[in-house]
């Protein structure tokens, strides 16, 4: 079983090895699952990176176009996505609008990102002379990087799950003549004040590893409204963790 650090190791090798980076970002909470350090290294090396802002589907429409809005302001390349569990979509009988225009949406996506990339690759081709360019998929764990592949190519190229670190070592699918993704091991933040609550609240951690469950809580508490908890539990009112639990 490869270790955190070969991990880390491995995903800059992919770096340094693909001429496009696409770093998947959850749409829930995106600057938190940015890797800085490893941005600072794509710059560096004069690559191409493209923010993908994955699971569209759980956070308000606005909230998504305003991400958007915000990257484009810094001059990144964003672009939304639905990695959809429909691999290999096929037409549905007695389908309604909505589900026809959810699936037009969720297909909007993949287009988008297939075009950037065979324009890249038409680019690298030109000026490198070189027939085929690598695209590196970096990004947190759990964040769905093998899904994105598995969308693009419609097949299940790289296994998924819920479970954390699933992917523990680079894989290769070629997409089309033009291109090849590189799946790479998912990226943790670890905070130093709080390990577990960060964790926790990325999906970077399994229930069962979780040491103390004070600690989450307290990071979960952080950013929840108070008047929601008491709304959604149902209870009356409570000024810390402790009395919560009580």
């Amino acid at each position: 079983m490869i270790s955190k650090k070969g991990q880390t190791r491995e995903i800059r090798q992919v770096i340094e090895r693909s001429d496009v980076i696409v770093q998947v970002l959850d749409a829930r909470d995106p600057e938190g699952s940015r890797c800085i350090e490893l941005e600072d290294q794509i710059k560096e090396g004069s690559k191409k990176l493209i923010f993908l802002l994955n699971k569209i589907d759980l956070v308000p429409e606005e909230a998504v176009d305003q991400w958007i809005t915000h990257y484009k302001q810094q001059k990144q390349l964003c672009l939304k996505f639905k990695a959809t569990g429909n691999l290999k979509p096929e037409a549905k009988e007695g389908a309604d609008k909505d589900e026809e225009m959810e699936d037009a949406k969720d297909e909007s996506g993949r287009t988008m990102l297939m075009d950037v990339l065979f324009e890249y690759a038409r680019k690298f081709a030109d000026k490198k002379d070189q027939e085929t360019i690598a695209v590196g998929v970096i990004g947190y764990t759990n964040s769905g990087k093998s899904s994105v592949i598995n969308c693009l190519k419609r097949r299940a190229a790289c296994p998924t799950s819920s479970n954390t670190f699933l992917t523990k070592s680079k894989q290769e699918v070629r997409l089309n003549q033009m291109v090849t993704l590189v799946d790479t091991p998912g990226i943790v933040h670890i905070s130093e004040t709080d390990q577990q609550g960060t964790q926790v609240i990325r999906s970077a951690l399994q229930v069962e590893q979780i040491e103390n469950p004070l600690g989450p809580l307290k990071s979960i508490f952080e950013k929840i409204e108070k008047v929601e908890l008491l709304r959604h539990y149902r209870i009356g009112g409570f000024e810390t963790v402790d009395q919560f639990l009580e």
